[in-house]
């Protein structure tokens, strides 16, 4: 509350005196005054004020700010990512400033004032064309850059990856994995998750590969393994956003995505250099409705040596649900789902 009433003198404040600086212009005129050049070097004042401050509050955030950036990588490609991200904020960082020096500084320089005629030339091949192939170069050298980083997680997975499909819907995410056999069964229509409320993702049990597939309250992986991921949304658009792995992909309706990528660090190996109460999640990065801040999910990074025991564990969906384990119902998962976020 204090902030938004400094906020809003400050507003208040700003309105005053541009009132004020109008009032006067207008006595001006009525008084046949010309206050042009008083006008102009007002203006070019303030700018350079502006400049100043700016730039100090631009710093002042930078440090501020830096411990809430990204948070440490624990991927494998994660490092590129940074390295990716760093390179880019250094090379706009500096076009940025030289620009907001400029335009501002020659506000004030080449204000209007009596005997002061400022020089121009209507062009100059040099510098068009320095100011073209720099940046050209500089943008080139960054998508060839970002494409090899892109294609680190979206090219074919390694042949030894564990298999994930990751379901969207309002508003929580469902883990599945495939069973002893390593196949996902399929699926059929959507209708078939409205015929049988148990069915929470439509899968078609007539496929023999579906009767030991895995859903999971968790998304756990295995450290230093590669993991390939497929995105599924029942609904609308979502985003499956991991920011300790740097893996940001888009989960559309009608069109499945991918990605694979290796986790290097184990949650309790995070724990040791984060504290005690760190724990990975699972975001959705895109507004999905009323009760998207809600959609996250628990995820741990166990050994992979722990993984295939892991998975043993587990009693196959069709089983909970058909064979005499618990049975439960789509309002069930949604309430496994919803603790689990929390």
């Amino acid at each position: 509350m204090d902030t938004w009433l400094v906020v809003i003198v400050l507003a208040l404040v700003f309105v005053i005196i541009i009132q004020i600086a109008k009032a006067v212009e207008f006595v001006g005129l009525i008084k046949g005054e010309d206050r042009t050049d008083d006008n102009s070097r007002i203006h070019g004042t303030l700018s350079l004020l502006f400049l100043i401050i700016g730039m100090g509050a631009l710093v002042w955030s930078l440090i501020h700010f830096s411990p809430r950036f990204l948070p440490p990588a624990s991927s494998e490609h994660g490092p590129i990512i940074d390295e990716q991200f760093n390179i880019t904020l250094v090379l706009t960082g500096i076009v940025f400033i030289i620009c907001q020096i400029a335009l501002f500084w020659f506000a004030y320089r080449y204000r209007k004032a009596a005997g002061h005629k400022a020089h121009y030339f209507p062009d100059n091949d040099k510098l068009e064309i320095t100011w073209t192939i720099i940046p050209a170069i500089a943008m080139t050298f960054l998508v060839v850059k970002g494409m090899g980083a892109w294609y680190k997680i979206t090219g074919p997975e390694p042949p030894d990856s564990i298999a994930i499909e990751v379901t969207g819907k309002q508003f929580a995410w469902f883990v599945r994995y495939p069973g002893a056999d390593g196949i996902f069964g399929s699926k059929g229509p959507l209708t078939m998750i409205a015929e049988d409320e148990n069915n929470v993702l439509g899968l078609d049990w007539s496929d023999p590969a579906s009767r030991d597939d895995i859903i999971a309250n968790a998304l756990v992986l295995p450290a230093n393994r590669p993991v390939h991921v497929r995105l599924r949304a029942l609904d609308v658009l979502h985003s499956f956003f991991l920011p300790h792995m740097r893996v940001k992909m888009d989960v559309v309706p009608g069109t499945p995505t991918r990605f694979w990528f290796t986790p290097t660090k184990t949650t309790e190996e995070m724990r040791q250099t984060e504290g005690p109460d760190f724990n990975y999640f699972l975001a959705c990065a895109e507004l999905c409705g009323p009760n998207h801040f809600s959609m996250a999910k628990a995820v741990e990074v166990i050994p992979a040596d722990s993984f295939d025991n892991w998975i043993a564990q587990h009693q196959p969906y069709y089983e909970m649900i058909y064979g005499g384990g618990v049975t439960g119902s789509v309002e069930t998962e949604r309430g496994m789902a919803q603790t689990d976020n929390q």
